[in-house]
């Protein structure tokens, strides 16, 4: 037959923390198995963002060369109000 333990503030504080640290260690080993998972797709990410920022800096350099300013408008002298 079981012993029987008394149950205390420290048994239960003991209880409580020791849960709370496996619950933590398991959530580390989750976030480690996954970052370690995920790392090839990641890679891969960053490589196709690499490619698209050269594409965009090729099409801003070709938007800037097709870019017109427009001529700039004569200045038409304004009569000046209340003389005639």
């Amino acid at each position: 037959m079981l012993a029987e333990i008394e149950i205390t503030w420290g048994v239960l504080g003991f209880a409580y923390v020791a849960g709370f640290l496996t619950c933590l260690a398991i959530a580390i080993l989750v976030a480690i198995y996954f970052r370690a998972m995920l790392r090839p797709r990641i890679k891969e990410l960053e490589q196709e963002n690499e490619a698209c920022r050269g594409n965009l800096k090729i099409y801003a350099d070709a938007f800037e060369k097709m870019r017109v300013t427009p001529p700039q408008a004569e200045r038409v002298p304004q009569p000046a109000s209340g003389k005639t």
